[in-house]
């Protein structure tokens, strides 16, 4: 009997991108006065795009280090074990993301933002690559976030066009925010591949600290994320009603979370709920 395979949407696997699209529809929601919208939107798409390359890179590196070799959704796997078309795809998906962005900033005239943007897709690109991944180091999780909450202060950088205290304390907070999201999807998911990753050199947090303080560190993380887009919405929301609905919402997910086994899927879809009430 022939070994199943995913199909190519679940390869794909649509909702993970959902990490690369919260922190542009937060900044939308929390500049709505932005003059730059549809740049907003474009430069998303740029993120997601720069996300799929480092997605299809995870896959290869960890298939030829023997890291996560059961993972159903692999695009290794979905192309019988061949990487060569992979790193292509992978390598042109990243080109393509970083130019869009660079466009997008010289349209917007924010060349300034690459100074951030830079480091972070050179960050996210070595955390697959090289002789030793980041992924692989202890630095793995550090670079998850600060690259995620990067993500936020960019497009936040982006989408506006004043400089004061306020604008920098939102764009600080909403990269926090992202930053503890990311943070916990990561983690969420490592304490299932201990075992791999510890026999692949891979020392993830959840193989340094075991699979109970991964998922509670978590589960803190979530709890930060929560807090945090409360924060920003009080900012752009006078009503009462809407923040204690959010508030309501934002407690629900949090108490989900602590009664359920956590994994990405289980953090992405409370925290989209998150960011659909504040709409």
């Amino acid at each position: 009997m022939s070994e199943a395979k995913a199909t190519l949407l679940q390869v794909i696997n649509p909702p993970i991108y959902l990490v690369s699209i919260l922190p542009g529809i937060a900044v939308l929601l929390f500049n709505p006065d932005s003059n730059a919208t549809t740049s907003v939107i474009w430069a998303t798409f740029a993120v997601v795009l720069i996300q799929h390359a480092i997605n299809l890179f995870n896959d290869v590196t960890d298939w030829q280090r023997g890291a996560d070799p059961d993972k159903f959704l692999s695009w290794v796997r979905f192309t019988d074990g061949k990487t060569r078309g992979l790193e292509i795809q992978a390598f042109i998906s990243l080109i393509c993301g970083g130019l869009l962005g660079i466009l997008i900033l010289y349209l917007e005239n924010k060349s300034h933002v690459l100074l951030l943007a830079t480091p972070l897709v050179l960050a996210g690109y070595l955390y697959n690559k090289g002789r030793v991944p980041l992924s692989y180091t202890h630095l793995g999780e550090w670079v998850t976030g600060i690259c995620y909450g990067g993500v936020f202060a960019c497009l936040w950088w982006l989408s506006t066009d004043r400089d004061g205290t306020s604008e920098l304390i939102t764009g600080l907070i909403g990269s926090i925010s992202y930053a503890a999201l990311a943070g916990s999807i990561l983690l969420s998911h490592q304490p299932v591949q201990i075992q791999t990753d510890s026999a692949a050199g891979k020392i993830s947090f959840a193989v340094r600290h075991g699979k109970q303080k991964t998922w509670l560190i978590s589960r803190l993380l979530y709890g930060l994320f929560c807090l945090t887009t409360i924060m920003l919405f009080s900012q752009v929301s006078t009503s009462l009603t809407r923040q204690l609905c959010l508030l309501g919402v934002c407690s629900a997910t949090i108490v989900y979370t602590l009664r359920t086994e956590p994994c990405p899927a289980k953090v992405l879809i409370p925290a989209s709920m998150c960011i659909l009430c504040c709409l």
